[in-house]
């Protein structure tokens, strides 16, 4: 009788703490989701930077060879 009660306890004590690290990442996903828009917006203004860098180029070889 009293192991099966120790292992009940256990088994409780396994969940218990199971329970307390998914708490624990699901109060750090919002930081984790606020990083990873933090480099996504770097990226999108790198590409959109480098897009316009090449398009600049582009022209400038447009116009020298019109020239």
């Amino acid at each position: 009788m009293m192991q099966q009660v120790f292992k009940r306890l256990r088994e409780l004590q396994e969940i218990l703490s199971k329970k307390f690290e998914i708490d624990r990442d699901i109060k750090e996903l919002p930081k984790i989701l606020n990083t990873k828009l933090e480099l996504l917006n770097r990226l999108k203004k790198s590409y959109i930077d480098k897009t316009t860098e090449l398009n600049n180029k582009k022209q400038k070889v447009k116009d020298i060879s019109q020239t």
